[in-house]
């Protein structure tokens, strides 16, 4: 299921994705937001301090973007977001230049080329650009709220023995999240009349 809901990022929907960014946020040239999210876990078995984080609390470390394009699973919660991204695969892939983003594009109304992602130095108004800068990143967050949504899992500690198979429950839920998106089968608190409702009864089935 992975290929058809979490396919490798082709140009056309690196395409899509930028497009979207600038009808809804007002953000050109940008194709994906990156956010981490700690997952709450019982402590595992062995692993000391390594799992507490920050929060005071046990959790590993799911970094992704919205709709997940992209995710990296199993990082110690202890780890800062900063950290986790340097090592990540999707991190280093994008450091390396192996991440085949867009060729540079003018900005809307400009002559001048911005490159995907954007670098550090930008040459927009500080103001406006974090301004809207911040507004694209909440897509991450808002992708957070809604797999939480779908999956009551996520609203408490994930109680398992073995980091893999939370990892492998992160991923799984990632993969079902853009199948139920994709699909337009809204989360519980989305429900419209004009779109089917989500099986409540399965839903709740996935609760510890």
């Amino acid at each position: 299921m992975s290929n058809i809901y979490m396919p490798t990022p082709t140009d056309d929907l690196l395409k899509e994705n930028a497009e979207k960014f600038y009808q809804f946020w007002n953000f050109p040239n940008c194709c994906m937001s990156i956010a981490g999210k700690h997952i709450r876990i019982v402590c595992p078995p062995n692993t000391g301090s390594l799992c507490f984080n920050y929060k005071e609390y046990f959790s590993t470390v799911l970094l992704a973007d919205c709709k997940f394009v992209a995710i990296d699973v199993g990082s110690y919660g202890g780890e800062g977001d900063a950290g986790v991204y340097e090592r990540s695969n999707l991190g280093q892939k994008i450091n390396a230049g192996q991440m085949n983003f867009l060729a540079p594009t003018k900005l809307p109304g400009t002559e001048l080329l911005q490159p995907y992602p954007y670098p550090q130095a930008s040459s927009a108004a500080v103001a406006t650009y974090n301004y809207r800068h911040c507004r694209a990143r909440r897509t991450s967050e808002n992708a957070f709220g809604i797999l939480c949504q779908y999956f009551r899992i996520f609203f408490t500690p994930i109680a398992v023995k073995r980091l893999e198979c939370v990892d492998n429950i992160i991923f799984v839920t990632c993969i079902l999240h853009n199948m139920l998106r994709q699909s337009k089968i809204p989360c519980p608190d989305q429900i419209t009349s004009s779109n089917p409702s989500l099986p409540v009864h399965s839903c709740m089935t996935l609760a510890p």
